[in-house]
């Protein structure tokens, strides 16, 4: 009988996250919860929309680095 579920792991998968390891993609799946919760009480997000926007665009720059190893 065929297993049809997901690997856990794979719904914080970094690069779908858009970070560039697996705590960063946890910060992020964190924080998108926390700002879904916000948003359905009526509150702001955009504290948590910079810290999401933050992780990944330090993980960009992290990509884009040139190895120097």
């Amino acid at each position: 009988m065929p297993d049809n579920k997901k690997d856990p792991r794979s719904i914080l998968d970094p690069e779908l996250m858009g970070a560039d390891t697996i705590g960063g993609s946890v910060r992020v799946f964190l924080l998108c919860a926390r700002a879904a919760r916000a948003e359905s009480r009526g509150k702001p997000t955009a504290k948590f929309e910079a810290r999401i926007d933050r992780i990944q665009e330090d993980a960009r720059k992290r990509w884009n680095a040139p190895n120097d190893g």
